[in-house]
């Protein structure tokens, strides 16, 4: 036989559904939530098959049983593509699986696996959300950028894209955009060239209108300045991008200020 025999030893089942009751041969057709979908004796003959044939392929047909066989395999490699960080996989995975109306292992697993996306992705947001009341809008929008690239397809992707769209029209984050450029242009400049002065000139056009963009260009010609003394010691420190590693002390950069002519 091509398919599973079970026997029941205490006979739980023939007391179960009443089949001493009945005339042998006697089949019962059960659908998967335990109830009996058919009953009867299913007869058989080579030229016409058997009664339970049709039942058992319209069972077959409204219970997705072909469906959830493959669904299976399916939450097996959406959870190995968890288990790699991959995300965008998982859900393309996990929400055809989770769209099948049954009672079934595999569907409840692909919907508890989108659950945990859901509530990874959400976290963050969250982690984002703290890195904009920091003032850290550069690390805030990478995190949201992250988070839509990632998890596409799921309520918490677009969430996650409608607040990127809010944050990046906002003017704090265009300047704090335009300060970051600045600060960045030095760091280019010295991978091209020796030459000092054109990375340190680079910065002086910082434009001073906010105390924030004023800090952040004397944090770049303290860069700038550490550079021209051949200093090749520099601490690195995360934070806001628009903090430049190796800052110098106030004292030090008002040295750095060209004199006034």
């Amino acid at each position: 036989m091509s398919f599973p025999i079970a026997y029941d030893y205490e006979q739980q089942l023939y007391q179960d559904y009443a089949i001493a009751k009945l005339q042998l041969p006697h089949a019962k057709l059960i659908g998967l939530d335990g109830s009996v979908v058919w009953e009867g004796n299913p007869d058989y003959k080579a030229e016409y098959g058997s009664y339970l044939d049709e039942p058992l392929a319209d069972l077959v047909a409204k219970s997705k049983l072909a469906e959830l066989r493959q669904a299976q395999k399916s939450v097996a490699d959406a959870e190995a593509a968890l288990q790699r960080g991959d995300f965008s996989a998982a859900i393309t995975l996990f929400q055809p699986v989770s769209k099948i109306e049954a009672v079934h292992p595999a569907v409840a697993a692909a919907r508890d696996g989108l659950a945990r996306i859901e509530s990874e992705a959400d976290r963050r947001i969250g982690e984002s959300d703290a890195f904009a009341k920091d003032g850290r809008l550069l690390q805030a929008a990478k995190v949201l950028e992250e988070v839509v690239s990632k998890f596409t397809g799921i309520a918490a992707g677009e969430k996650a894209k409608r607040a990127l769209e809010k944050l990046s029209a906002g003017s704090p984050y265009k300047n704090a955009k335009k300060l970051d450029n600045r600060v960045r242009a030095p760091r280019r400049a010295w991978s091209r060239t020796s030459s000092t002065p054109r990375a340190r000139c680079s910065t002086e056009p910082c434009p001073r209108s906010s105390p924030g963009a004023i800090r952040g260009c004397e944090r770049a010609l303290a860069v700038a300045g550490r550079h021209a003394q051949g200093s090749e010691r520099r601490q690195d420190r995360q934070g806001d991008p628009g903090r430049v590693p190796g800052a110098l002390p106030r004292r030090v950069i008002r040295s750095l200020r060209p004199a006034p002519k």
